[in-house]
């Protein structure tokens, strides 16, 4: 899911691609097509004589018979989750069974792991820093596809695959359990970083845009070459992309100050966004919202803006959180 278009660099393909794109990697993309998805997931089949699925995508017919055909009867070693939303890992269970392969997921994030084999227990639940800061994080608003994966990953994973492992990097922020793979200055980066738009990053527990700009940072430390997203192009200036994120993000949070400054009184997220987006199309209201709330909760956990008091007819004994989505933020 993404929030915002960001402008193409010199290195990006003007369109995503379906067939070989690298050695050993082939894309197939779903389709599903939209405003969120762009030109609909990138599910990557990883190996020539044998395979591992990247991002089995949605759960759509036509999407799995497209994976059986390119598959073509090849061993899969394993069907690999990069996060749980819908559109990258609605398809996992069914095309694992399809062709007799284990599930691998990260073990830590929401609607993976539930029950499931390899999941070590109890994980702290995505936003406890809130309550920190007198705020509740609310519900779950991203559903995540039911997911019991046969082998849990973890930060520094190894999945063997022709042509050398690759190294599971956690990136947590558009999604807790959200993972890259990488290998040989590739990165497979789901929707961490994505050349045709940003991320949406909604706040806790769903989403954490600390975390997010953390992963960003470790990115942009590392020796890039390409980067494979799950909606959209290929990018063949990793570094440069990257920098272009964090740079729209640092913008993002300083138009968010403004807004509080020009506002001048108390606000909540849906004022903020108003003020930051005044031309945002109506369908894209929501995801701007959650973005604009995400930004808030880390400018707050950064001392940067402050949140107001409910005051004694919300909170008539003063210990109740206020909820992250009513709550009023003015400059700290």
């Amino acid at each position: 899911m993404t929030e915002t278009r960001i402008e193409p660099g010199p290195k990006e393909s003007p369109k995503a691609e379906t067939g070989i794109i690298g050695p050993g990697i082939t894309l197939v993309r779903a389709p599903n097509a939209s405003a969120m998805t762009h030109t609909g997931t990138n599910t990557y089949l990883l190996g020539e004589a044998r395979l591992i699925v990247l991002d089995p995508g949605p759960a759509d017919p036509r999407h799995l018979a497209a994976l059986l055909a390119a598959i073509g009867g090849r061993p899969v070693e394993a069907v690999v989750v990069g996060h749980a939303h819908a559109d990258h890992a609605g398809l996992a269970s069914t095309l694992a069974r399809a062709v007799g392969a284990p599930v691998l997921a990260h073990g830590g994030g929401h609607g993976v792991g539930q029950g499931g084999a390899g999941h070590g227990g109890a994980e702290p639940e995505e936003g406890d820093w809130l309550r920190g800061l007198g705020l509740a994080a609310g519900p779950r608003r991203f559903a995540g596809a039911a997911i019991a994966p046969d082998v849990a990953l973890a930060e520094g994973s190894l999945i063997a695959a022709e042509g050398g492992a690759w190294q599971v990097l956690h990136t947590p922020g558009h999604a807790p359990d959200h993972i890259c793979l990488l290998r040989d200055g590739v990165l497979l980066s789901g929707d961490h970083v994505m050349a045709w738009s940003s991320s949406v990053i909604a706040p806790p527990p769903d989403g954490d845009m600390g975390a997010f700009m953390a992963g960003l940072a470790r990115l942009a430390r590392l020796p890039l070459r390409r980067a494979l997203p799950g909606h959209g192009p290929a990018h063949d200036d990793p570094a440069a992309l990257v920098a272009r994120l964090i740079a729209h993000r640092r913008a993002r949070e300083e138009a968010i100050l403004a807004a509080l400054d020009r506002l001048g009184t108390p606000a909540d997220g849906e004022a903020v966004t108003r003020a930051v987006y005044p031309r945002l199309a109506p369908g894209l209201e929501p995801m701007a919202r959650l973005t604009c709330l995400a930004h808030l909760a880390e400018l707050a956990r950064c001392g940067r803006v402050s949140v107001a008091p409910e005051g004694p007819a919300a909170d008539p004994d003063g210990t109740a959180p206020t909820p992250l989505a009513t709550a009023r933020f003015l400059r700290a």
